[in-house]
This record gives C-alpha cells, structure tokens and sequence, in this order.
C-alpha cells in the first residue's frame, strides 16, 4: 500500500487573509463556552497565546488532556525564544477571550514519546498534563472508550470542538484568522468513517486545520447530564486529498483522531501515579465509574 501523505497540526499561527471560495465548505461554527456550558472544560493549551497553541480539554478538576507532539512543540518554540512552560486557558473572559489561565507542570525530561507517524498503528499521542492548581467548579469531560465498529453506528454522529487558528468567515467570505478563538469554542458535527490501517487512527471528515490537535470527538454521555462524552482525540490532516492552497478543508478533506479506548490504560496508569484521588471520570469505563464529579 503507498502510504499517504500526513501532517501533524499542533500550533496555529496566524497568516494574511485571503478570499477562497473553497473555505465555504468549513462547516464550523463559534458557540459559548461560558459558566455552566457543557463545553466550558474545553481551553487552549500555550506558551504564549498569541503566537501559537493547540486544544486541550478538562478529563479532571487537576489533568488537561491534549496531543504530545503539539505540547513537545510549543515548548520547544517556547525555549528558543526564552518562553518558559505551558498554560491553560479555560472558560469565557478577558483574558484574549478566556476567564482563566493557569499554570501547567511541565513534562518530565524521561517522558516517552508516545506518538509515530500519525494515523498508522502505535500513534497514541495523547498527552496528559498536571494544573498547578486544581479548578473546581467546572465540570470535566469524560473518556469513553468505544471500538470502532460501535462509533461507526452512532447517529447522527459527533461534535467536535476545538480552537482551530484558521477557519472560514461566512460575513466576510474570507478565512478568518484573527483570533477565532475570541468568538466561541468551534462546533463541527462529522461522523467516524474508518481507521486508516489496521487498528490505526480514525478517519472522519471533520474539518481539522492547525490548532485543532488535541480537540476532544464527542456525544452527550448516555444518560443524560449535560455532560459531553469523548472518544477520540485530534491529532492531524490527511493531506493528499482535500487540502486547497488556503489550507482550508474541502469535502474530501479527512482528519485523522487517536480513539480514547486505546490510551486509555496508559492515561489511567499515568492518573494513578499522579493523584489516585482524581482519576478522571470514564477511564474505568462509565458504568464502572467510582468517583461523582468533583466540585
């Protein structure tokens, strides 16, 4: 089989506007993320939000789950410009947009490396990073770990929601790149296609530009709640087909998402030896989980 042509999408930086009539199949659209919304966990994980960032998501009051390769990269940028660190955005506020920003620990010199070559087998590039300061008050999203065959049957399908840094501005017809994220949270529904190699990553057709990586591939949790549900993670586009030269998704653009069901033992493993009182809620499966929401 020749293998296709990918790209990881860690950090979005800005670039010029530009008109692109291709951008009108962006089917993502700005919604709140304020208190109480059931996508208030979800925030931007940076060294400096201007200048670049990837999605990251509440999975506890204490843990932030986003992709490795764009954590590795922002802080490898941070370091050659004398940026130390990452932070967490989270919430509707002041601050570029978002009510709070936090410290994240940083990732351990021994860290491995979890992620390969994006969409074949062995890719898990979910990266699990520590606040420096728990947040109660808001609720976390929980993992559900289902196999593929079952996320193909879910209708109408999922919602994805990230903080992508290039999306298609429907008032303007243009691609908007100033600040996307001072508008909302991006909402994009899309349904689970395949995997792209045996037991590799999910391919969907959701429209995942520089930015998305570590957006959270939901549904309400089974019953009820408000609660949102994850089973895949962002980590890339496929980029042989579907990508036009403005970078903005086409109709057969395919993105590529780690399923939760296959990171989950590691990220359990990694939750025990870092705080065993706050496991986040899903990782021994929903109906076997022991611990309510922490407030």
């Amino acid at each position: 089989m020749v293998r296709a042509l990918l790209i990881a999408l860690g950090i979005a930086i800005g670039t010029s506007a530009a008109a692109n009539v291709l951008g009108e199949q962006d089917g993502r659209v700005p919604v709140p993320h304020g208190a109480g919304s059931a996508t208030e966990g979800i925030g931007i994980v940076s060294n400096d939000i201007e200048t670049g960032w990837a999605t990251g998501f509440l999975v506890s009051p204490c843990h932030v789950l986003t992709v490795q390769h764009a954590a590795r990269d922002m802080l490898a940028r941070g370091a050659a410009n004398g940026v130390s660190g990452l932070f967490f955005y989270v919430g509707e506020g002041a601050q570029h947009g978002f009510a709070r920003r936090i410290a994240l620990t940083k990732l351990r010199p021994d860290e491995p490396r979890h992620y390969s070559h994006v969409g074949v087998k062995g890719n898990d590039d979910a990266q699990l990073l520590r606040l420096r300061h728990c947040l109660d008050g808001v609720a976390p999203l929980r993992l559900e770990p289902m196999k593929l065959a079952a996320a193909r049957r879910v209708r109408p399908g999922f919602v994805l929601y990230g903080f992508p840094g290039l999306v298609w501005d429907p008032e303007t017809h243009t691609r908007l790149v100033e600040a996307p994220y001072r508008r909302g949270v991006w909402r994009e529904s899309c349904a689970v296609r395949t995997d792209y190699e045996d037991d590799g990553d999910w391919l969907t057709r959701c429209s995942v530009t520089a930015g998305n990586s570590g957006s959270p591939l939901t549904r309400p949790c089974p019953g009820g709640g408000g609660v949102l549900c994850v089973v895949g993670i962002a980590v890339g586009t496929r980029t042989d087909l579907g990508m036009n030269p403005e970078k903005l998704p086409t109709p057969e653009t395919e993105s590529f998402f780690v399923p939760v069901f296959r990171v989950q033992a590691r990220l359990r493993r990694e939750m025990v030896e870092d705080r065993p009182g706050d496991l986040p809620r899903g990782l021994n499966g929903l109906a076997q989980d022991p611990s309510p929401p922490r407030r």
